[in-house]
């Protein structure tokens, strides 16, 4: 998936619209080739209704028009499973096991759980021919085509990991006991299967599993289910649900005449569907205890299920059609209902989404939600010209940190705080500049935000501004979407200054971003702000670019944090890094130019009356230091 996206990948926001389109190509194929296969192996009716059941799967649907490798799984998933087939029903047909295995390799390329696959197939090879099979050139021809393909990845996994077969999920996550630790800060002390085993009671390790088990009995009963709806939440959480799937468990055997006879004609398909799917099911019950929303893991082995459930369909109804004409009648009047119920309910949930789809502009719909998303981070990413090293995530409320990794070095919280002392200590270690919070932050962190960052599930408040933190941005109101905090201890302000404005606000430092800049540049200066008493007024801000001429070339004036944070709101010792992007006039001569700053009263326009040392400041502006201009851009 990943050499595919390497084709479209660029820092353009086009590049998650292609990524999308991408992965819904793959997702059509593997319709198409769900039919085909569906067709080939067993009847055109087969094919048609599993491609139509793969097609209306909202879980399908959802992942094959996002930016993730599932649909290109599935595709090379189900075209080895029907190669492996073809393999199984001749040992001697040595080109569909080489074909096979060159499609088992692209199915684990796309991601490793395509293992799985493998393993079944070749149980199966020897439960259907002993040990003849390790004579067959076939066997060895499937070994060879799926080592050629996968090789690259052995390789480069062998140079970077030491293993071959190394993938981390594997290797590591899914020994892990919660999902904080899945981004560790000390990668050399990993857990493995044999440290789980050493830390864990054989209890403890059943009930996790059995807990999963649990859990994968509603993911797999959901990722089936064509639509996402409470009914069927309502339902797994009942009582009769249990009953319901046993019977359907047992109904095989209930008709086990049909059963015998059907096992008898279709042995590999069956075993081979039966024997993948559970061990997805058991390995991802025990994956699924430190995950959220697993439905994507079982969704390789739903167009096999929907194979096979279309074809068992298809001969149960034959069976009944041939007892007479009325029998026959009746499952064609059932077929046209259940279908035109299906149809109407297709239509009905997705002529919207493709009225817009062919309507409107895709690449222009994520360019606005992309570039909403990113204005936190184009705003860090200006601070100086510098890489600002940021901590932030995991977190659901995506940020395209992609688009700044040359900007911005992203660093993702501690697994491991457990108060906000704690987080503020590691990250200041870390030489953390900035901490962007977020309500799926605070919900992930509860132990350190919950006192701290009062959140609604989708913005966050705060009540005060913690110790050794400055708030410095807020997006897009407050309570904020996204709040960036600056770290005093990791970045204090550049230039420290003592200067008192009225009775009890005090200007601490101040930032520039550089000093030489030019006509019809932005100025990029952060002003430190505290006070030592609560305020009764709002008072704005006002900057100002005095040139050489002494004319302003250059004035920017709100309240701080961008009009978010009056000084109302300010409690004694907080502390504010309060940015202003100042536009430098286009026509400004070349020069040196003196930055001054101050306050006054949004009501009347008094400034407050400014001190340094003791003596007051003339015009009540206080002079910050000087920036030189060129000419030209």
């Amino acid at each position: 998936y990943a050499v595919f996206l390497a084709v479209v990948a660029h820092r353009d926001w086009a590049y998650f619209t292609y990524a999308k389109l991408l992965s819904m190509t793959f997702g059509l194929l593997a319709i198409v080739a769900v039919f085909e296969l569906g067709r080939r192996r067993f009847d055109a009716f087969t094919g048609l209704v599993a491609a139509y059941l793969l097609s209306i799967n909202v879980e399908f649907i959802v992942h094959s028009a996002t930016a993730l490798t599932e649909s290109l799984l599935v595709l090379t998933f189900v075209l080895a499973w029907f190669a492996m087939l073809k393999a199984l029903d001749d040992k001697d047909q040595a080109r569909y096991w080489a074909l096979a295995g060159a499609l088992a390799g692209l199915a684990y390329l796309a991601k490793g759980s395509a293992q799985l696959l493998v393993f079944s197939f070749l149980a199966l090879a020897f439960l259907f021919y002993r040990f003849q099979i390790f004579r067959s050139k076939s066997l060895w021809l499937f070994l060879a085509s799926y080592v050629v393909i996968v090789s690259p990845l052995w390789i480069y996994n062998t140079i970077n990991y030491g293993s071959p077969t190394f993938n981390y999920a594997i290797t590591h996550q899914m020994w892990m006991d919660g999902w904080r630790e899945w981004h560790p800060d000390d990668l050399d002390n990993l857990p493995t299967a044999l440290t789980y085993v050493q830390t864990h009671t054989p209890q403890e390790i059943i009930d996790r599993q059995w807990s999963g088990m649990q859990a994968m009995r509603n993911i797999l009963v959901k990722t089936l289910w064509p639509t996402r709806t409470l009914m069927v939440d309502r339902f797994l959480l009942s009582p009769l649900s249990s009953y319901v799937l046993v019977g359907l468990l047992l109904l095989p055997f209930l008709l086990w005449p049909f059963s015998r006879r059907y096992l008898r004609h279709h042995s590999g398909a069956v075993l081979l569907t039966l024997l993948v799917t559970t061990l997805f099911f058991l390995l991802f019950a025990w994956y699924v205890p430190i995950v959220a929303l697993g439905q994507r893991f079982m969704l390789p082995v739903v167009p096999l299920i929907f194979i096979l459930l279309a074809h068992v369909v298809s001969q149960a109804g034959q069976q009944v059609m041939a007892l007479g004409v009325w029998p026959k009648r009746l499952v064609i009047l059932l077929g046209v209902i259940v279908l035109g119920l299906q149809l109407r309910w297709a239509i009905y949930t997705n002529l919207d989404a493709t009225q817009a789809l062919l309507t409107q502009d895709v690449f222009a719909q994520d360019r606005q939600f992309n570039s909403d998303a990113a204005t936190p981070l184009e705003w860090l990413a200006q601070q100086s010209p510098g890489s600002e090293t940021v901590a932030w995530g995991p977190s659901g409320n995506s940020l395209p940190t992609w688009a700044y990794s040359d900007r911005l070095d992203v660093n993702l919280y501690p697994p491991d705080a457990d108060n906000l002392d704690d987080l503020t200590t590691n990250l200041v270690s870390r030489n953390i500049d900035f901490v962007i919070v977020d309500s799926d932050m605070v919900a992930r962190h509860r132990s350190i935000y919950k006192d701290v960052f009062p959140s609604d599930g989708a913005r966050v408040d705060i009540p005060a501004i913690p110790d050794g933190w400055a708030l410095t941005y807020a997006y897009r109101a407050m309570p904020c979407d996204w709040c960036v905090f600056r770290l005093l201890d990791s970045r204090p302000p550049q230039q420290p200054v003592d200067v008192r404005l009225g009775d009890s606000i005090q200007l601490v430092g101040y930032d520039l971003d550089r000093a030489d800049h030019h006509p019809g540049d932005l100025l990029h200066l952060t002003l430190h702000w505290t006070t030592t008493a609560p305020l009764d007024a709002d008072y704005t801000v006002f900057t100002q670019l005095l040139g050489p001429d002494f004319q302003l070339h250059g004035q920017l004036d709100h309240q701080p944090i961008n009009n978010l944070w009056p000084t109302t709101r300010w409690q004694p010792g907080e502390r504010l890094a309060d940015r202003y992007d100042i536009p430098i006039d286009p026509n400004a001569p070349p020069g040196s130019y003196q930055i001054l700053v101050g306050m006054y009263n949004g009501q009347t326009g008094e400034r407050l009356p400014v001190s340094q040392d003791g003596h007051p400041v003339p015009d009540n502006a206080i002079r910050l230091g000087e920036i030189s201009l060129s000419a030209g851009s």
